[in-house]
């Protein structure tokens, strides 16, 4: 989800081990090891349903073992695994460990209380058609904070444009949240009730947020390029009825330069 930056803590639960199974396994794959830096800026939402926007710098840092394993500031750490056919479809599955930042107990959130940082594991499944269209479902599933819940996810990227330095894709997201993931973030009990402006809400589970933009790579050269993206979150359903939600659309847009060695 957007409501945080991923951080860099995320590598510390699980880059000690990802490291000793990735170099276990990176003989065969050594000459496709891709190590990368960069830094950049993410706009987006304060947390889901905000009307304020949060500018944030983005620390971008990432090594592909190149035999599936990987570890990023942005994406996680975990593993990947891609299988081309001959018919000119390739599947893909993987599977990540990341961070999510604590909603704080403040602004137009206060008397609410935080929700507490959590470790969440991404269970992911694609499939590219003829270097074309790319589906994509997976969940994010709470770890360390179970009570948190879980969403699911259903994507889609179209690349509109294929230069020789120049991709341009639209994307599109939509989320599923079950019943802990509504209740933690757009419902209000009577405790909070109390102790905030809000009245009691208890949203049932079911599809709640819809992400759609377009995302721009440039490759400057064969070291250097500029990851960006311009899009839209836009909150449905029960998600979008709660009562912090103070706006239903918010822009989400970020630029990183990345520099791989």
């Amino acid at each position: 989800m957007k409501c945080s930056i991923r951080l860099l803590i995320a590598l510390s639960y699980s880059f000690p081990l990802l490291i000793l199974s990735g170099f276990c396994l990176a003989e065969s794959g050594a000459n496709n090891v891709v190590f990368s830096v960069g830094t950049g800026i993410v706009v987006a939402p304060k947390c889901l349903g905000s009307e304020k926007l949060e500018t944030s710098p983005i620390i971008h840092l990432s090594y592909d073992f190149g035999n599936g394993f990987l570890a990023s500031t942005t994406e996680g750490v975990g593993f990947n695994y891609i299988h081309p056919l001959d018919n000119g479809i390739t599947l893909s599955a993987g599977t990540t460990f990341n961070y999510q930042q604590e909603r704080k107990d403040e602004d137009e959130l206060k008397g609410m209380g935080k929700i507490k940082s959590s470790v969440f594991n991404r269970l992911d499944v694609g499939i590219g058609l003829y270097q074309h269209i790319v589906f994509h479902a997976g969940a994010n599933i709470t770890l360390s904070e179970r009570d948190h819940g879980a969403n699911y996810y259903l994507s889609v990227s179209i690349p509109v444009l294929r230069l020789s330095e120049h991709a341009v894709s639209i994307k599109s997201t939509g989320y599923y949240f079950d019943r802990k993931f509504s209740q933690t973030y757009f419902g209000v009990t009577n405790d909070q009730s109390i102790q905030s402006k809000y009245k009691e809400y208890t949203p049932k589970a079911g599809f709640g947020q819809i992400d759609t933009g377009i995302e721009w790579v440039y490759g400057i050269n064969k070291r250097w390029s500029l990851s960006s993206f311009l899009g839209a979150s836009h909150l449905i359903g029960e998600s979008a009825d709660s009562p912090i939600v103070k706006q239903k659309t918010s822009l989400q847009t970020y630029i990183v330069g990345i520099y791989t060695f």
